[in-house]
This record gives C-alpha cells, structure tokens and sequence, in this order.
C-alpha cells in the first residue's frame, strides 16, 4: 500500500482518538454516545480514503463491530444486523460480528438467520463451538422443533460438543472489544 499523506494519516489519528472516546463512552453505559462516537471514528475513517493498510480496515471493522454492540445495548436490532453485516463484508469470519449478528437476528425472531450465523461460527472458529452451540440450541427451540432433524443442525451439534470453549458469549454479545 502506498505511504499516507498528511492529511489521510491525521484522518486516521483521530479515528482512533473517536474510536478510544467511544470507548469510554460505552463503560459508562452511555450508549447513544459511544454510537456518535463511533459514527464519527466511521467517517473519518472514510476521509482517510482507501489508505493506511490492515490497520485502517481493522480500526473500520473494530468501529463497526462496537457500534452494533451499543446498539444491542439500546435494543435497535435491525442496525446491529446492518453493523455487523459491513463489520463481516471487511472480515469475513469476525467471530465478535458473527456472535452479535447471529445474537440480533434471534432478538429479531429470524431464526433461520441466527441459525447460519452460529453454523459460521461453529465451521470458522471451532474453538468457541461450546459457546456457540449452547446459542444454537437455544435458537433450535425458539425456531421449533422441526429444525432439529437437519443434518446440518446434528453436524452443529456433534461438532460443537467436541469443541473447547474459550469465548465470553456475553462480551461477544453485550461489550466494546476493542
């Protein structure tokens, strides 16, 4: 990638700067603030232009992905799903995307959705498949019970049951990660 100018790279910096406030924002619970504020980090982001590397689309995404958790946070389960889906556009398998994405659609009763969205991450990280199944089953049911005879719903099974778990579904879910 080619060097940042000036202008570009202070863009980037105060994305940061944003992306920190947003932060701190959220710890405190005040979500519609720490969204601003992420918002913001977005759009100088985007003033960046396409510059500064796997650093400017990691800062994208980690914006994105605590976005969507302040808006689980206020209930707006439609925006996380949009968060995460141009969160997962950038980083195709994020597990943080994935866990929230998977998390709204449930909240939003488009079970069908959490359900592949919890496959995803059972097939792309098979070291929180515990987590992620528990999650899964508990979609299976709210989606009914005619789910459960797939062979896609037992290959989830058998393959989460085998998998450790090391992920904190609640912060996957509920907090600012990065």
């Amino acid at each position: 990638a080619a060097p940042l100018d000036a202008a570009a790279r202070a863009a980037l910096e105060a994305a940061e700067v944003l992306r920190s406030e947003g932060n701190t924002a959220f710890r405190g619970g005040r979500y519609e603030e720490a969204a601003e504020a992420y918002t913001k980090a977005l759009a100088k982001r985007g003033a960046a232009g396409g510059g500064g590397g796997g650093a400017a689309a990691a800062l994208e995404v980690a914006c994105l992905n605590n976005r969507a958790a302040c808006r689980a946070a206020l209930r707006e389960y439609d925006l996380v799903v949009t968060d995460c889906t141009a969160a997962l556009a950038l980083a195709k398998d994020d597990p943080k995307a994935l866990m929230r994405r998977a998390a709204a659609n449930e909240a939003l009763e488009h079970h069908a959705l959490a359900l592949a969205d919890y496959k995803r991450m059972l097939a792309a990280h098979p070291s929180v498949g515990a987590c992620a199944q528990s999650l899964f089953q508990r979609t299976m049911k709210a989606a009914g019970s005619h789910w459960a005879g797939t062979p896609s719903i037992a290959y989830g099974r058998m393959h989460a049951a085998a998998a450790c778990t090391t992920f904190n579904v609640t912060k996957a879910t509920t907090t600012a990660p990065e």
